[in-house]
């Protein structure tokens, strides 16, 4: 993906947040896999792809309570992680904030 194409969601110094990428399911499904990931992120079952295809069909009522993002890596052009606001309440203006870092190489270096 171009960066010049990339939408952005907020915008920092070294990284972007941006609309999450169907083309990129193979390396979220990674991501999700990686052992030193899923401890961290608290996510105990295994994903498959076919998981994460579901994850991305529409959902009026996720939509209403979920942001998911991808971490995009400004210098380097390309994602390294994803993340989400969850269990948003509109009216009380908060939510949870998860966030992973899935490519080692950038992991210790402040991003997240």
């Amino acid at each position: 993906m171009n960066d010049s194409q990339v939408p952005v969601f907020i915008e920092g110094e070294i990284i972007d947040l941006v609309p999450l990428n169907s083309k990129n399911i193979n390396l979220y499904v990674k991501w999700e896999n990686t052992p030193n990931v899923r401890i961290y992120s608290r996510n105990i079952i295994p994903n498959t792809i076919e998981d994460m295809k579901k994850f991305f069909e529409p959902s009026k009522d996720r939509m209403k309570r979920e942001i998911n993002f991808e971490v995009w890596h400004k210098k380097d052009k390309k994602p390294i992680g994803f993340g989400e606001v969850n269990e948003i309440d509109w009216y009380g203006q908060k939510g949870w904030l998860g966030l992973v870092i899935g490519e080692p190489e950038y992991w210790g270096q402040k991003i997240g």
